[in-house]
């Protein structure tokens, strides 16, 4: 029964539902109009609507047919639902037929509404007064559908309830209504017709001259395009704010859910089974996925993983595209792009030859089915993020049955066994993901006693042990493999590390540490290169990075963070210079005007400052002491110029993030992740 209700909302299982009867109908034939009988495919014929919104702002001479084929779509969409309205007596009461039919006709007055403002730009394009009409009007009836908490996307189910009698104790099942819940289907489709229908009239109301007669333009656009978005920090399966579903992307988002379930009991040589069973809150319905063994840490006794460690399966990816999310992110980045430049035109991307080039940062997943994946982003170090990606490819199979992977630098990649032996690998075609490989050499042994090994490259490697000690070595024949013989260390280089959770590195001696609150520290190993005990002093950089499925670092300051829900966030925590400050109303009575030698500072637009023994209650002893002025002219401030305080005011280079930016979503669950490092730096002779 546990397993039953997992997709039951509220722990009620549903007996009917708007969106389980869409299912039926369209599985037995009830519409010839869509190709594919399949909740999804009602959905595309709204799709092939967004597609034409593009269309739309094009060349005139194709509005006429893109209209038709947009019209199609309506007709295509409403018979799907004229025969919902005709079915809705087998739902079992009667309160729910009444609730959900007044819903469906909702709709299909909107559907109708929105038919003949298509009609009306179709027989009189290039008409103003019509196009503007058409936009304001359209624009009216699609803000309905964002209104009273998503009223119009809420359907009543038919539910069973468990009911125990207290004289017999006897358990029965009676049904039961359960209103206002949200689904996708049927509202979804009608609602991308009804933006599409408006985006068209308003294009076309643009580019006649009628823009600034558009009715609430602005605050539309920014509204629709926060309903159809995820929130960047959005977390279905988390606590709290973050976790309660805000737009209509993020309530389909929530309703669709993954759960992880153990095949045995027990581990039998530190190795568990274990598979996903994804559905759907909004349908009740559910399917299990294949199988796949993980390897538990030494002395687990029982076969748990904390789900989140896991990330989305492609089952619960495959039913949230399905459900309509790309369609939506779709829509969302396609206003954005409205709400930026006014017009549904795409700007112009030029190409210019002094652009800043920046190298690609590359990386593994090991899938659930034990396949390496890489993948290369390339600019990855690109303000804003990079979009642009390589990959994935498989280069490889068989890699789950390993505690640790992680890469040395370059092509080598190590793993260690859980009898502790460590396999050197070299992965000849990293660079571009073909599987090109050598090896693997076993090149060590005693590695699983390590709480983390990682790399920062260069072919240093640390290991952390259980007493918090943390280990260094350098493996002098990484590029050939060698053996157990050919290696550096171990040396100890510091203490305190078992207080990370994770633990993972950059190049150059950069070594990061999430601890168990997610705050995460950024340590710098100067000595890393010979294996002395020489540190910068630690510095918490952030906080809240204990809830990604996983952390990697590249170079230039890249981190990307993966989310449970299959995103990968893009962060950057890097010297840069920060944005000069703003110059004050008033630049005599407010703000620091100015730093230099106080025996010829000037003070703007009124001279040298009197170079008296003492301004401001500050003595100054040396003529040519740095100074900041503060305040200048009655009442002013001199100070000694503070590195520290100051560095911020002048522009020097400091170190600052940059993201969180979503940069890839639709990545399926992974047993674990690792960034290739660089190579030792080889330089002329």
């Amino acid at each position: 029964m546990a397993s039953d209700l997992k997709f039951a909302e509220d722990g009620l299982k549903l007996q009917h539902s708007i969106a389980t009867k869409m299912e039926e109908l369209l599985a037995a034939g009830g519409t010839v109009a869509i190709a594919a009988p399949t909740v999804g495919t009602v959905i595309g014929a709204a799709i092939v609507v967004i597609g034409l919104i593009k269309q739309l702002g094009d060349d005139d001479r194709e509005v006429v047919d893109a209209l038709k084929t947009l019209q199609k779509q309506v007709d295509e969409i409403k018979f799907v639902l004229g025969v919902l309205d005709g079915r809705l007596d087998e739902l079992v009461l009667q309160v729910a037929i009444e609730s959900n039919r007044q819903t469906l006709r909702d709709l299909l007055d909107y559907l109708d509404e929105f038919r003949g403002y298509q009609t009306e730009l179709h027989d009189r394009r290039g008409n103003l007064d019509v196009a503007v009409t058409a936009a304001n009007k359209a624009g009216i009836a699609v803000d309905k559908f964002l209104r009273n908490d998503f009223e119009i996307w809420r359907w009543t189910d038919v539910v069973e309830r468990r009911v125990t009698d207290p004289a017999t104790g006897i358990v029965r099942i009676d049904p039961a209504l359960a209103l206002m819940r949200f689904k996708n289907v049927p509202t979804l489709p009608v609602y991308l017709v009804g933006l599409a229908t408006w985006l068209g009239a308003r294009e076309q109301a643009i580019k006649l001259g009628g823009r600034s007669r558009l009715s609430g333009d602005d605050a539309r656009v920014a509204a629709h395009q926060a309903a159809t978005s995820i929130r960047i920090n959005f977390d279905k399966y988390g606590m709290g704010d973050l976790a309660t579903a805000q737009s209509i992307a993020e309530h389909i988002k929530s309703r669709i859910r993954a759960y992880v379930v153990a095949s045995t009991p027990y581990p039998r040589n530190r190795i568990c089974e274990f598979y996903f069973e994804t559905g759907s809150l909004m349908t009740g319905s559910s399917r299990s996925g294949s199988g796949f063994e993980l390897v538990m840490q030494p002395g687990t006794d029982t076969c748990f993983i904390d789900p989140g460690m896991l990330g989305s399966p492609n089952e619960e990816l495959e039913l949230e595209t399905a459900a309509g999310l790309d369609t939506l992110q779709g829509v969302s980045e396609l206003l954005g792009r409205v709400a930026s430049g006014g017009s549904l035109a795409e700007p112009f991307q030029g190409v210019f030859s002094n652009v800043e080039a920046f190298p690609p940062g590359i990386f593994y997943l090991i899938d659930q089915a034990a396949d390496l994946q890489w993948y290369r982003n390339e600019a990855a170090a690109a303000r804003g993020g990079s979009t642009s990606w390589e990959g994935p490819k498989k280069v490889g199979n068989g890699w789950g049955g390993f505690s640790s992977v992680f890469n040395g630098g370059g092509a080598f990649i190590y793993a260690v066994k859980p009898d502790g032996d460590l396999l050197w690998y070299a992965h000849d075609g990293y660079l571009d993901g073909r599987p090109v490989w050598r090896g693997p050499n076993t090149v060590g042994n005693g590695w699983a006693g390590f709480r983390h090994v990682f790399s920062t490259g260069e072919y240093v490697v640390y290991g952390v042990q259980p007493d918090g000690r943390l280990m260094w070595y350098r493996h002098d024949d990484a590029t050939t493999g060698g053996d157990a013989s050919t290696w550096a260390g171990a040396k100890e280089v510091a203490t305190g590390w078992n207080a990370f959770d994770k633990v993972f590195a950059a190049g150059d001696g950069v070594l990061y540490g999430i601890r168990p609150d997610g705050v995460l520290e950024r340590r710098i190993h100067k000595g890393y290169l010979a294996g002395t005990a020489d540190w910068e002093a630690p510095k918490e950089i952030g906080t809240g990075w204990g809830g990604f499925r996983d952390v990697v670092a590249t170079g230039n300051g890249v981190l990307y963070a993966f989310t449970r829900d299959g995103r990968i966030l893009w962060y950057r925590y890097a010297k840069k210079r920060p944005p000069a400050p703003p110059e004050p109303a008033n630049p005599i009575l407010a703000g620091v005007v100015e730093r230099g030698r106080f025996s010829d500072l000037m003070v703007e637009g009124r001279g040298a400052i009197d170079q008296g023994p003492g301004i401001g209650g500050l003595v100054l002893e040396r003529p040519n002491l740095d100074v900041i002025v503060e305040r200048p002219g009655n009442g002013g401030v001199v100070r000694p110029y503070d590195p520290q305080r100051d560095i911020d005011v002048f522009g020097a280079d400091v170190e600052r993030w940059e993201g969180p930016v979503e940069i890839r979503r639709g990545v399926p669950a992974f047993r674990s992740a690792f960034a290739v490092m660089p190579i030792p730096y080889r330089g002329p002779n």
